[in-house]
């Protein structure tokens, strides 16, 4: 799969065009980065296939530069099968400021303010600095995580 163009036919204003999608590894091991793609269009059968099989082969796929939104980070998720339910959607006395299929992994409280450093959720966050599965504790563990980020800083994040 190293290098392999996969080609898809969709239409863009009217027009019929030809998406280029390529996978290519990012490290010798593992990871791969695929680019021709944008996640917010409509992917058919024959190209999740593609998706799919780079996954197995990869183990994490990179895509940059998508302007996804979350509806649109939900409606890509939702092809590769049912989506979790944010575990702080069960809590009573916990407002969301997302969906309730969108994990809020950000620094920020329900109004969009950056949390304190000694906040219970940022405390409770410090071991997924490590590398861990998500929900491999679950009874139907999930097959994929599909993670985006949509603020960065300039350095060291």
């Amino acid at each position: 799969m190293t290098g392999a163009k996969a080609k898809g036919m969709y239409y863009s204003g009217g027009k019929r065009c030809e998406e280029i999608m390529d996978v290519s590894p990012l490290h010798p091991l593992f990871m791969g980065e695929v680019t021709g793609l944008d996640l917010r269009d409509p992917v058919d059968d024959a190209r999740l296939a593609e998706l799919i099989a780079a996954m197995d082969t990869y183990g994490v796929l990179v895509y940059r530069d998508q302007s996804l939104d979350d509806d649109a980070q939900m409606r890509f998720s939702a092809l590769f099968g049912p989506l979790e339910t944010s575990r702080r959607a069960h809590r009573l006395d916990h407002k969301l400021r997302l969906d309730i299929h969108v994990s809020d992994i950000s620094n920020l409280d329900e109004t969009g303010e950056i949390l304190a450093r000694t906040d219970n959720r940022q405390m409770s966050g410090l071991a997924n600095r490590l590398w861990h599965t998500d929900s491999s504790f679950k009874r139907a563990p999930a097959r994929y995580s599909i993670l985006s980020a949509p603020a960065l800083p300039s350095n060291g994040g």
